[in-house]
């Protein structure tokens, strides 16, 4: 069938209504209905990975403020090395926060833990640990005209390779999702596989800005984690953002990245984890010790 009648199927799927989600919701075996809060905070860790302080950025009520203290602040992290010695170091951490269903109501499990800023920064100095990457020239992909005019938002999380002169080297899709909709598993997949296209052909042509020493680096520490957001005909570019609030994702597989070792410190970076507008270095410097990805947060 023609891509256009394949989404024309999509959009009388959404004029009949069943595509408006506000819980999670069966999807089929290769698609997930998750509903995620980002959670954005800062953390300071002392020479042996405890944590000395840890503050909420990100608007949240007082009750989950203070689960969230509770709990990072019995968290253990790596010990994070600058020129081979432990230092105390702050970061940014993201904590992703999933309201699963259990009898009675919900339970807040941690999703997923990811530092978006700088890989670690020195407590006394904010000197950078590591060299920096950032876009220069992203030009934006197209939006399929029909899912934009049914209001279909999703994101496709990329995974770019970047050469030392600045250019896309290597391009990947490592997992893409719809926001805040509902319809069968095909029709959902299928719009899935139409941002997935139209991201890799922007991606192709895009320019970032490599500093000198992440240029020598193995090609795993030139990779960024980039999304592409797709936002909807009458929604403002990035509006689902780190904003404090539930939202339910249909998210489809991660899929691993060629070029990847597995022993390369790679943080595990998923589609709903990432905001418009961010690039992040696919290793870090900071890591979880303690295993608390996939566990209730208290």
């Amino acid at each position: 069938m023609h891509v256009r009648s394949l989404i024309a199927s999509l959009l009388l799927c959404l004029a009949a209504g069943l595509c408006n989600a506000k819980q999670a919701a069966s999807v089929g075996p290769e698609l997930e209905s998750v509903v995620i809060m980002r959670v954005d905070g800062s953390l300071v860790l002392d020479p042996k990975g405890g944590v000395v302080n840890y503050s909420v950025s990100t608007k949240v009520t007082d009750e989950l403020r203070g689960m969230l203290e509770l709990a990072i602040g019995k968290w253990a992290f790596e010990p994070v090395l600058i020129d081979g010695v432990p230092r105390e170091i702050r970061t940014e951490m993201r904590v992703m926060l999933a309201a699963r269903p259990v009898e009675g109501g919900f339970r807040i499990d941690v999703d997923n833990v990811l530092f978006p800023g700088t890989e670690g920064v020195l407590a006394d100095d904010a000197k950078a640990v590591e060299g920096s990457m950032s876009g220069r020239k992203l030009s934006p992909p197209y939006y399929p005209q029909e899912l934009a005019v049914a209001n279909v938002r999703g994101t496709v999380l990329l995974a770019i390779m970047i050469s030392a002169e600045g250019k896309t080297e290597e391009v990947a899709v490592t997992q893409s999702m719809l926001v805040d909709v509902r319809g069968q598993p095909r029709l959902m997949k299928q719009a899935l596989r139409a941002f997935e296209a139209a991201s890799i052909f922007a991606a192709k042509g895009w320019n970032f800005n490599i500093t000198p020493e992440r240029a020598r680096m193995p090609g795993a520490e030139r990779t960024v984690i980039v999304p592409v957001v797709f936002g909807g005909s009458d929604h403002k570019p990035g509006e689902v953002e780190v904003d404090g609030k539930w939202h339910t994702f249909i998210r489809g597989p991660m899929r691993p990245i060629s070029w990847q070792q597995q022993d390369e410190g790679a943080q595990h970076i998923g589609v709903s984890d990432v905001a418009q507008g961010e690039i992040i270095p696919l290793t870090s410097a900071v890591a979880l010790k303690s295993n608390v990805v996939g566990a209730p947060l208290l």
